[in-house]
């Protein structure tokens, strides 16, 4: 028999230690006769290998908290529960802590956190506390929507964390947690978009530039004896304005484990547009995106360099002056900016001032800052310079020595940034612009109306201008299908003036369609160019219709043809009607049907005015005609309307073939049958008489 006394370590999980070290002094004294009654076999267990649970922290355990209870902060392998993920994002390191083993993160944990900044993900609904190494810390709020916290903790290279609370939703209340370091934050928490879930799509619009994503994940636990869990997570970039695809990336196993994963990434956005985020998930929750630092703020081109100068004389070997090349695809006077980082912690210089010679061209000197001791980094103006295709010398200078200074003043250029000068004054002439509308099958539609056969019909617009380029350029649009109305526009651009601008907006067919669309451009001198706006629809017509068109009648009958019109613009209408036929005698008449709306003018009542349509409304008129001959005949209509800008004018037609009767004509059914009675007795007397 031996007497093993086990040290318990409060450092993992205080609550645990508060609970079970509470000894009394008569079970000290006990503790304490038995271990001098024994002291042989604890002398001799002293040599004994390391056992995890012994409450000792020995080699290869991270902790020891003498239990082997698997569901604590110390695992049953005297491992961490919380797993550290390294991450890198295009803005700065950090690391992920997520929970090992368990599907969910739960809310009361502790670990060691080697940043100055914690980052805490949670559900709205979670009651957050926290301590930073002992003292007590209320978390501050940085984001928050109407699903979501992110709160965020100061800390210290290796601050022991412990984050409390409650969730009606339990573990799940917490998502993660991001260390990272202010100065040069993984996400900047102004700058957080929060998206959700895998059920949806995100639509945004994001502008040109670098974007990260972290994607929290959640598995199902992987029970004892079965495989581990692998399943993929799909993140795709959607850019809605060409319909591609700019990111696809497919993850075959968030780490650190197979219950509770993470995914980081990086993308690039080109062009400022619409763009659509979505995540194929088991069962993510939501993730967060953010955009990069952005050194160049609508640059037309920029470039990484790693260029750094110190004062004459101040090292050895001399590093005054500095070299790099950069390619520019286009010649052109551009304006040049650079990010520069100057000082380090703990010197203090002067004199950090430096300028930029380019092909030949000098620039002016950079301002220094007003506070020798200062740590910076900004973006400075560096003069204008003329740029040829192709590759472009950089020279770096500084004019500052050592002495009088006596320290190394050190100034870095990280990145160069080009935006280009344009002659506004010489451009007084507006963009070019066309358009056009295909069917699916790429046949050009060069009249105003859709042919039935068509899946789709496509709108594509084409701009520039040679003298600053197009700034802005665009499509607008307003639609009618099946009575109900839309409008939008689709915008693109802008282009620098080597390039066009295209523009493309596609529509789906229905049965009743109509489209008003046209294409506007602008330049970087402000010039404007506008089309014509354009209608094209479907056969039969949105504006007014005959809702019979083949009809059959009679000789002798009455003709009665019901009109549809109704208004398709945003404002009160007024419609006129035209209609027009061959039959023989006259044209046709209108006959009310009680609506009380319609007014006959015109020689032979041939107009129809529709007075105060609503948008959206249609009424139904009755048109008679007297047919008075066999043969097939048409009935014309045309219809204007009164507000849709420009003019829209719509054409129908219906066709009307008039037949004999069955009977003879002019004679009615029983008179006919009187005459084929007497017919047949006047034949039967006469074959009696033959007889």
């Amino acid at each position: 028999m031996k007497l093993i006394i086990k040290r318990m370590s409060c450092k993992p999980s205080p609550e645990y230690c508060e609970s079970k070290n509470r000894f009394s002094m008569n079970g000290f004294l006990a503790i304490l006769l038995s271990g001098f009654l024994l002291l042989p076999f604890l002398i001799a267990d002293a040599s004994a290998d390391a056992t995890c649970g012994n409450g000792i922290v020995e080699s290869g355990e991270q902790c020891d908290d003498g239990n082997l209870y698997d569901y604590d902060m110390c695992m049953n392998d005297c491992k961490w529960r919380m797993a550290e993920i390294n991450v890198s994002t295009c803005t700065g390191q950090g690391e992920l802590y997520l929970y090992r083993g368990d599907p969910f993160q739960p809310i009361n944990t502790s670990f060691f956190v080697n940043r100055n900044q914690l980052l805490i993900f949670a559900r709205n609904s979670a009651t957050i506390s926290a301590r930073v190494d002992q003292n007590d810390i209320t978390p501050e709020i940085v984001f928050q929507d109407t699903h979501v916290t992110v709160y965020s903790l100061n800390t210290t290279n290796g601050s022991l964390v412990s984050v409390n609370g409650t969730s009606p939703y339990g573990a799940r209340g917490i998502q993660g947690y991001l260390a990272q370091d202010r100065e040069r934050p993984v996400y900047n928490s102004t700058g957080i978009t929060i998206i959700y879930d895998n059920e949806s799509e995100n639509y945004m619009y994001l502008r040109k530039g670098e974007y990260s994503y972290i994607i929290f994940d959640k598995y199902t636990i992987n029970l004892p004896g079965e495989p581990e869990d692998y399943r993929e997570v799909t993140a795709k970039v959607k850019d809605e304005s060409n319909n591609s695809y700019i990111v696809t990336s497919v993850y075959d196993h968030p780490y650190p484990s197979g219950t509770q994963g993470a995914v980081v990434d990086n993308f690039q956005i080109e062009d400022d547009g619409p763009y659509t985020f979505s995540v194929d998930t088991e069962d993510s929750i939501y993730w967060p995106l953010a955009q990069c630092k952005v050194t160049c703020e609508d640059a037309d081109y920029s470039y990484d360099v790693n260029m750094w100068v110190t004062g004459i004389n101040c090292y050895y070997p001399d590093h005054s002056t500095d070299y790099d090349t950069i390619s520019v695809p286009v010649k052109a006077n551009y304006s040049v900016k650079g990010w520069v980082s100057r000082g380090h912690p703990g010197h203090c210089q002067t004199n950090e001032d430096f300028y930029l010679e380019i092909n030949g061209e000098s620039g002016p000197e950079t301002e220094d800052d007003p506070d020798p001791c200062a740590v910076t980094e900004r973006l400075d103006f560096l003069g204008n310079f003329s740029f040829v295709s192709g590759n472009n010398d950089i020279i770096m200078h500084t004019a500052s020595r050592c002495p009088p200074d006596t320290t190394a003043n050190s100034v870095d250029l990280n990145r160069i940034c080009l935006y280009r000068i344009y002659d506004i004054s010489a451009d007084n002439l507006p963009p070019n612009i066309s358009e056009e509308a295909r069917d699916d099958k790429g046949n050009a539609l060069t009249g105003n109306y859709i042919p039935e056969d068509v899946a789709a019909i496509n709108i594509t617009s084409k701009a520039f201008d040679t003298a600053t380029g197009v700034i802005s350029h665009r499509i607008v649009y307003w639609t009618v299908q099946n009575n109900e109305y839309n409008n939008g526009s689709v915008e693109c651009g802008p282009v620098y003036p080597e390039d066009v601008s295209e523009c493309y907006k596609e529509f789906g067919y229905e049965y009743d369609t109509i489209i008003k669309y046209y294409a506007e451009a602008v330049d970087r001198a402000g010039n404007r160019n506008v089309t014509e706006a354009r209608i094209i629809s479907t056969y039969p017509h949105p504006l007014a219709n005959f809702e019979t068109r083949n009809i059959y009648i009679e000789m002798g009958d009455s003709l009665l043809i019901p009109v549809k019109v109704r208004n398709i613009d945003t404002v009160t209408d007024n419609i006129t009607v035209w209609i027009n036929s061959s039959f023989a005698y006259g044209k046709p008449g209108f006959v009310s049907k009680g609506t009380g709306d319609y007014e006959i003018t015109g020689p032979d009542n041939e107009i129809l005015n529709v007075y105060n349509l609503n948008p959206m409304e249609e009424r139904t008129f009755i048109i008679y005609a007297p047919p008075t001959d066999i043969g097939e005949y048409y009935i014309n209509m045309t219809a204007i309307s009164k507000y849709a800008a420009p003019s829209l004018i719509d054409l129908d037609r219906a066709s009307v073939t008039i037949k004999y009767p069955v009977t003879f004509p002019g004679l009615s059914f029983w008179t006919v049958i009187l005459i084929i009675f007497l017919s047949l007795f006047l034949v039967s007397r006469l074959s009696w008489f033959a007889v």
